[in-house]
């Protein structure tokens, strides 16, 4: 067994020289690569590396400049998250606190940055850190609509598979 097996690895920019010899090397390992670059063809020239190696390693056109684009390769290609169990207190903790913080989202009130970081702690074991960390960037630029968005995907992906 190797050290990465069952594993994905995502490398932005990795069609490059050192992010091209880094795929490589976790493809060697036995990761499934993700070829994140700007420049599909040299994301392609080091995925077919990998594949003639006998590893996995999908080329993706991304552009590292642009989060959203990489938070939405990221949840297509990364490892699927697993949600720990939760008991019927803690989900019912959890959803309240979650419909709070979605109550300060609809009326765009400021109060929702503190709740979220409050909150965050707790979600980050239970849900995928892509969609919590584009969750806490739209709270960072003051969109709300976008963050409500984000929090409600979060939470019908949470609550429909708890308990």
């Amino acid at each position: 067994m190797k050290k990465f097996d069952g594993k994905t690895v995502i490398v932005t920019g990795g069609g490059g020289g050192i992010g091209g010899a880094t795929c490589r090397r976790f493809g060697a390992e036995g990761a499934r690569v993700a070829v994140f670059d700007i420049n599909l063809q040299a994301a392609q020239a080091v995925a077919d590396a990998i594949t003639a190696a006998g590893g996995t390693a999908p080329p993706i056109r991304c552009a590292k400049t642009d989060p959203a684009s990489l938070d939405e390769q990221a949840l297509h290609h990364g490892d699927a998250h697993t949600q720990p169990e939760l008991t019927a207190e803690q989900q019912a903790a959890l959803q309240t606190e979650v419909a709070q913080l979605q109550a300060l989202l609809a009326s765009d009130d400021l109060k929702a940055t503190h709740a979220f970081e409050v909150l965050k702690p707790q979600l980050l074991p239970l849900c995928d850190p892509a969609r919590l960390n584009r969750l806490a960037r739209h709270l960072d630029d003051f969109a709300f609509d976008l963050a409500l968005k984000d929090l409600q995907t979060l939470a019908n992906d949470l609550f429909a598979t708890a308990g």
